[in-house]
Formats: C-alpha cells, structure tokens, sequence
C-alpha cells in the first residue's frame, strides 16, 4: 500500500471532483489514493483487486480522499477500530472527472506507455503493493485519456518522458 497512488486530475469543466462522506469501516486500512467501497455492512472498505462497478458489496464506489488510520489519528486514538462508522472522505468516480496515477501497469507487471497507449481501456490493478492502472484487465471500467511528463504536462505534446497517466471511467455499467 502506497499512498496517494490514485488521485483526481481534473473535471470538464474546471469543477473540483465530487467529494463524499462515508461510514468507515472498522477493519479498514486503506491509504489515500487508494479504490474503496462500500462494503456488505455498508461502510467503506478497500478495494479488492481488479475491482468493477456492479458487484454488489464490493463495487468500486471511489478513490479515499484520506487514509482510514487518518481518521483514527485525527480522534487521538490511533487506532482504526475505535473509528468505525465515523465519516470518511472519498472522490467520486463520476464520468466527467479524470484521474492521475503514476503505476502504470500491463499484465500485472510495470510497463512504460507510449501515445499508442492514449484511448485504452484499463481498469484499477493491486501490483506489488501499489494501486495503478492496467491495460490487460478482466473489467474495463477507464479509458487512458492522456500521458504526463514530470512537470505535469502532456508528455506526447512536449515529446518528454512519460511518467504518469490520466484516465477516465468510460461508462456506467461495468463489462
């Protein structure tokens, strides 16, 4: 678990990405930047591996907006136990919002993506400890929408090195 693996970009528009408050679940220990979602009781979780949208009790519902030991820090207590159903933040996967990550990933292994990569469908990967995007998932839930240089700028556009992508959900329903 890295954080800040996972992290809004931008929404069309210039509009900041949607924020959530949600029940936290007791047993969780996810990092910000990590996919959550809410879970069979109700409260939000970590993601497992290769998550979709429509699997009830573990759809993707976001990515966390602050790490669920955060939370528990923040009471005084340390422990995440004694932070359960308190509300954490959590950034909507909503369609018109971008994401950026710098864990690019093919077949489960680290990969370096070129312009070519621009348009593929990815999906959310668990590598090595570290969440990131995937163009070989078993659910294609995003969409590569650009490459990013070092500065944070198109890494086609100035032809410098890649190191991170933005990526997008594609559609509502999960394939």
């Amino acid at each position: 678990m890295a954080d800040l693996d996972i992290m809004p970009y931008k929404a069309s528009g210039g509009q900041a990405c949607r924020v959530v408050d949600a029940p936290l679940d007791g047993s969780a220990s996810f990092l910000r930047g990590e996919p959550v979602i809410i879970d069979a009781g109700g409260a939000v979780n970590e993601s497992g591996n290769d998550p979709d949208f429509g699997t009830e009790g573990s759809a993707l519902f976001g990515i966390a907006a602050v790490s669920a030991q955060g939370i528990a820090d923040s009471r005084g207590d340390g422990t995440i136990a004694n932070s359960a159903l308190e509300p954490v933040q959590v950034y909507m996967i909503d369609l018109d919002v971008e994401f950026i990550t710098r864990n690019l990933f093919d077949s489960g292994a680290t990969a370096t993506y070129t312009a070519a990569n621009i348009g593929d469908e990815c999906n959310l990967e668990l590598v090595s400890g570290s969440w990131g995007i995937d163009t070989t998932p078993t659910h294609a839930n995003f969409i590569i929408t650009g490459l990013l240089d070092a500065d944070g700028k198109d890494a086609v556009l100035n032809s410098s090195t890649i190191v991170a992508a933005r990526f997008k959900r594609m559609h509502l329903v999960a394939t």
